[in-house]
């Protein structure tokens, strides 16, 4: 192989590894609402600590349970000395014994209401979890729609300027034309700057939405993004008592119940260990090696009661009794808080969608009316009969129209999510 032959050969591995390399970034698909959701119930860090807490949980219990189980020990030891049958100062022995035992709590009600406890703590955490699943999908999917709606008011804006580019054309030819002063141009100059500005709010808007989507999705800051226009997500079909009987469903309605769970297994435990403490256990053991073998190898069982109970502990159960009590009344409390503050969520979110789908038909119709009112408006400059000052007036109508139907139709979308969460339904997707 010669030189040339070499250097052609290194130049088209060096483009292949390239266009390899350049292929994913060139061609980056945009996000899909599922898609933004998706990432953020998979990569926000307020599930990833709620998971984390939910494997604490579940780990607390297996370790409550453990102790209701049967327990197998392996041991295994040697000893040297006198026994106890030779005269003081006689020659030691060495003994050596490997044995298996095992043993079986048959009853401790303090060890099951600790299960309890535990129980009702994966109950919360769990709940917890499917909370800051709600929160992190509520989130991703009012950021993407956030996007969608600034990008819409971009494209407003930047139809608002070439129409105000036109209109000082129109000026200056009108001006030309000896049918109009020279104080329209300024104002067509003046409408237009206004515009401009208007244009680069709104795209800086857009900059700004952009970083709250990657925020909410637990992307970096500075990971390219772009979204695709999803269909808008699926009305429930919810009277005002569905809604406010569909709140009992929402995570924080089910951890406060578990949280109730946890207090009364706690006032359980409290009044259990404030009386005497019965435990029964069976324990059975076996050599499997002696040396020396003086003795056969018998199975020795047994089974025990212990009664505690105590005299005198300075006021430390009564305490732990009223503390207990407490925090079973404060459990009760946050329950009917929660559930409170649930029906009014959802009854809010029902309302603001009523508003929102109300307002999407009136802002159309006012939209239509003000382009009409522009078209008059242009037709009568145009013939001189009429002023700049009312094509810009009426020009200013329809930008605002416009914008008040974007909004109200992306309020539809938001209180849509809204609902769906403040029922404890999927942000996204199923019922």
């Amino acid at each position: 192989m010669n030189v040339w032959t070499l250097r052609v050969f290194i130049l088209v591995i060096s483009l292949a590894v390239v266009a390899t390399s350049a292929g994913p970034a060139d061609a980056q698909v945009p996000v899909t609402l599922q898609a933004a959701v998706s990432s953020a119930l998979s990569q926000h860090p307020s599930v990833a600590v709620a998971q984390q807490a939910l494997a604490v949980a579940q780990a607390n219990l297996a370790e409550a349970r453990a102790g209701r189980n049967i327990q197998f020990a392996l041991s295994a030891g040697t000893s040297y000395g006198n026994a106890s049958t030779t005269t003081p100062g006689g020659a030691g022995i060495t003994s050596s014994s490997v044995a298996v035992s095992a043993s079986l709590e048959l009853l401790n009600l303090q060890a099951r209401y600790q299960i309890r406890q535990a129980e009702a703590a994966v109950s919360s955490a769990e709940a917890s979890l499917a909370q800051a699943r709600q929160s992190a999908a509520l989130a991703a999917a009012q950021a993407y729609f956030s996007v969608l709606r600034a990008q819409a008011v971009v494209a407003t804006r930047q139809a608002a300027v070439a129409q105000a580019e036109a209109q000082v054309r129109q000026a200056e030819a009108q001006v030309r034309a000896g049918i109009a002063a020279r104080a329209d141009v300024l104002q067509a100059q003046a409408a237009r700057a206004a515009a401009q500005v208007d244009l680069i709010a709104a795209r800086n808007q857009v900059e700004t939405s952009f970083t709250g989507l990657r925020a909410s999705m637990g992307l970096r800051l500075t990971d390219s993004v772009s979204v695709a226009a999803p269909a808008a997500p699926p009305v429930l079909a919810q009277s005002r008592e569905q809604a406010l009987a569909g709140a009992s469903d929402r995570p924080e309605v089910v951890k406060a119940h578990a949280d109730v769970a946890a207090a009364q297994a706690g006032l359980a435990l409290a009044e259990v260990q404030a009386g005497p403490l019965l435990a029964v256990t069976t324990s059975s053991s076996y050599d499997v090696w002696k040396d020396p073998a003086s003795t056969p190898n018998d199975v020795v069982w047994s089974i025990g009661a212990t009664v505690t109970y105590s005299l005198f502990d300075g006021g430390l159960a009564r305490a732990a009794l009223a503390a207990a009590r407490a925090n079973l009344a404060n459990a009760q409390a946050k329950e009917t808080l929660a559930l409170q503050t649930a029906q009014v969520d959802a009854l809010t979110a029902w309302v603001s969608l009523q508003d929102a789908m109300a307002r999407v038909d009136a802002t159309r119709a006012s939209e239509a009316a003000a382009t009409e009112a522009l078209r008059a408006a242009e037709g009568r400059y145009r013939a001189g009969a009429g002023t700049i000052v009312e094509v810009l007036t009426a020009r200013t109508a329809l930008q605002s129209a416009s914008l008040s139907r974007i909004q109200a139709e992306f309020d539809v979308q938001s209180a849509v999510l809204q609902l769906r969460y403040s029922i404890g339904r999927p942000v996204v997707g199923g019922n």
